[in-house]
């Protein structure tokens, strides 16, 4: 038992060393001497929910590359930035199609 008490009294320690040293914002106010208890529950609450949230995101937004991912080439011909109508998306094959053909075929769909 008091292996266990020294070694979750060090990792305290660790913790709040590295929360009185870190740049995230909120860790400092979490374990800081002048706090009421409640304050620093709050901060700790904030802090730990958008580790939370940014985790959440993170993984939403890789899972959703994941099951659709994005594929980007470049083009041989140049064109001014000017003339691509916004927002541009541009999906490209490897076949050749003349722009007549292609006016035919959005004429007839």
């Amino acid at each position: 038992m008091g292996r266990r008490h020294s070694f979750c009294a060090r990792y305290l320690e660790c913790l709040i060393e590295y929360c009185n040293n870190t740049f995230i914002h909120g860790c400092q106010h979490s374990v800081e001497v002048g706090r009421s208890k409640e304050e620093r529950i709050s901060w700790m609450f904030l802090v730990t929910g958008m580790i939370v949230a940014t985790v959440w995101l993170l993984t939403s937004s890789y899972m959703s590359f994941l099951l659709a991912p994005t594929a980007t080439s470049r083009s041989v011909y140049r064109v001014p930035i000017n003339t691509i109508p916004f927002p541009a998306v541009a999906i490209c094959s490897g076949t050749r199609i003349s722009r007549q053909a292609l006016k035919n075929y959005t004429e007839f769909m």
